[in-house]
């Protein structure tokens, strides 16, 4: 069915917003972008960006000189820059400070999967393209994991627009499936989806899909709001029976509503409405839940507890073009206006957790002087349809997982992932670490280290599918450095990068380098570095004495670079020196722990108590407690 002409790709998680990998150039290299229909430029750096962020971003800087297609537009082709020496130049500066300037250029894009491996059918989308080479950023666009913007608002300059142009889609439309990661790294953390040319099959729907009418024809997308409520009991979903929890209405009314434009902008994290709807917004919280609400405070609950809070509930006026779906909680909402549209927005949205604090704090608020924004957090868990062509948002609860798709589902291939299996690492960190000279460094100066790891191919999975390497690299997680996976019919080797401080050496005592080869060559005894418990004898690395010592050995695998004898010695506890058990004495060993996936970052004070709880409950026959 030639309607049904889509082009669907995945999401990514990214620093309070999702980004898509698209794939710029002849050979195409790849570039992550912020998915932003709040803006209507595409940029990214290019190379010779001036302190762009590279080490940041998921994405090398685009190489113009790579690509045979690449041409930069010359005055008189300018599509919304200025001349100026020759070049198109253009900028944008957005609200949070961050502004990026670049030069206009055209070469060959389209959207597309992390690998392009993937990428046959969604290369068949592609077209020549006008972007923003960025020559340089400030603020966000450094920091930010992704490399770029593209920007997807109603205007004719976006990607949408120029797919439909060329034919490539025939309707010109998208939509945004936001699902919510709690963490994301370099390699893509997949959460949600996009698809240009139609909505996400309906297999991905929850619910079905209601339109509100887009009071904009051109520009940003917005709604008219006509009510907005609290639902106590939590829930994501808007058509949970109204008997099972209480309704508050905040106190405004649809004409007051209707002097206010509220935009839906994926690119903003967070979500803003005017400053004068503060106080009964409050109102209906203190009536809800018996509490003031802060805004600018840190809330002390468990998860358990954030489940529970008020839903809130928008009501957006229904788009009068739409068979009426005459949704049976819009009914009971609002008996007059029984064909709106209803959105929840749980409190797992609207509440974000603070690891610094172990609290959370609001993601909505109330400081604008007229207007609002609904952003990412107010999209997660919805497929919303940004409809062009009937001037219509739709809005469908989802779970937006990509990677659950179906072979039934209504795309244009076959979308089955590679299966990878238990892994076994084969190179632990420490031991492909470099030495570490702790008697002369402190105890957390780094070294670098790699680890290598081996999982065996279960399933190959299908071309349209996530490979086999984007499989692994999704569980390397995040790591300073870029991990590298090379996969073989059999098998995929993973290799990355990790830091190793002086107080993680498994192999000798502070002090002392990494020689992993040479211990077995040691003198016998112990099976560790440090020797039997003994009067040393007068050596020119262990003066003669009379207490009972326990020398460090004087072998390779703990000879100082320099070339110097060591000179630690630590006095016995056995009481008495040469005894059957020399090695019988208390040491401290320093073990480090990962959590592959794990994110450092929201790792809390209160998380790590737990986990030496945990341990010491393990460990506690042999008499360990938390703190030893």
């Amino acid at each position: 069915d030639d309607d049904d002409i889509f082009s669907s790709t995945p999401l990514f998680q990214g620093m309070g917003t999702h980004y898509a990998d698209v794939w710029v150039g002849t050979p195409p290299q790849r570039q992550s972008v912020i998915i932003d229909t709040g803006s209507s430029s595409t940029a990214f750096p290019c190379v010779g960006c001036t302190d762009c962020g590279e080490e940041n971003h998921a994405d090398h800087y685009f190489d113009p000189a790579l690509s045979s297609t690449f041409k930069p537009l010359k005055c008189g082709e300018c599509k919304g820059g200025r001349c100026s020496k020759g070049r198109c130049i253009i900028g944008t500066s957005y609200s949070e400070g961050s502004k990026w300037d670049a030069y206009e250029a055209r070469d060959t894009f389209y959207p597309g999967f992390a690998s392009n491996s993937s990428n046959a059918a969604a290369a068949t989308h592609a077209i020549p393209f006008v972007f923003g080479c960025q020559t340089s950023e400030t603020g966000l666009f450094i920091t930010q994991l992704e490399a770029g913007i593209m920007g997807m608002s109603a205007r004719a300059e976006t990607l949408t627009y120029a797919m439909s142009r060329k034919g490539k889609m025939l309707h010109n439309m998208f939509s945004l499936c936001f699902r919510r990661e709690s963490h994301y790294n370099k390699t893509g953390v997949h959460a949600g989806m996009m698809t240009i040319g139609g909505e996400a099959a309906k297999v991905y729907h929850d619910a079905p899909m209601a339109y509100a009418i887009n009071k904009a024809k051109f520009g940003w997308f917005t709604v008219e709001v006509v009510g907005v409520y609290l639902r106590d009991g939590g829930g994501s979903l808007a058509d949970r029976p109204l008997t099972e929890g209480r309704i508050a209405r905040v106190a405004w009314t649809a004409e007051r509503w209707a002097q206010e434009n509220l935009i839906v902008d994926s690119g903003t994290t967070i979500t803003y409405f005017p400053l004068r709807l503060k106080s009964a917004f409050q109102a209906a919280w203190l009536e809800m839940t018996g509490w003031a609400l802060d805004f600018n405070e840190y809330i002390d609950l468990d998860f358990e507890q954030v489940l529970v809070l008020p839903t809130i509930l928008f009501q957006f006026e229904a788009d009068d073009q739409t068979d009426a779906l005459n949704l049976n909680y819009t009914v009971a909402l609002d008996p007059d206006r029984p064909n709106d549209v209803v959105v929840a927005m749980p409190p797992e949205n609207y509440l974000a957790y603070e690891p610094t604090e172990g609290m959370y704090i609001m993601r909505i608020d109330f400081n604008e002087r007229s207007n609002g924004v609904f952003g990412a957090n107010f999209m997660q868990g919805h497929d919303i349809l940004f409809d062009q062509e009937k001037n219509r948002l739709g809005f469908a609860e989802s779970h937006c997982d990509w990677t659950t798709a179906p072979a039934a589902a209504a795309t244009e291939h076959t979308q089955e992932d590679c299966v990878l299996g238990v892994g076994n690492t084969t190179t632990p960190c420490p031991e492909a670490a470099a030495p570490v000279d702790c008697l002369l460094a402190t105890q957390d100066e780094m070294t670098d280290g790699t680890e290598t790891s081996v999982r065996p191919v279960v399933a190959a999975g299908t071309a349209a599918g996530l490979s086999c390497e984007e499989v692994a690299l999704a569980g390397l997680g995040w790591y300073p450095g870029t991990p590298s996976v090379a996969c073989s019919e059999q098998e995929c080797v993973a290799r990355r990068p990790c830091p190793v401080a002086c107080r993680e050496d498994a192999m000798a005592p502070p002090g002392m380098a990494v020689v992993t080869s040479s211990l077995d060559e040691a003198p016998t005894g112990c099976g560790t570095p440090w020797g039997a418990c003994t009067v040393p004898p007068a050596t020119a690395c262990f003066p003669s004495g009379d207490e009972c010592l326990q020398p460090l050995r004087t072998s390779p695998c703990v000879q100082r670079r320099d070339g110097d004898c060591p000179t630690d010695e630590r006095e016995c506890a056995t009481g008495t020196c040469a005894t059957e058990l020399p090695c019988s004495v208390p040491f401290r060993v320093f073990a480090a722990a990962g959590f592959a996936g794990g994110d450092a970052r929201v790792w809390s004070v209160r998380q790590g108590e737990d986990a030496a709880e945990a341990l010491a409950d393990v460990l506690g026959p042999q008499g360990v407690l938390p703190g030893d």
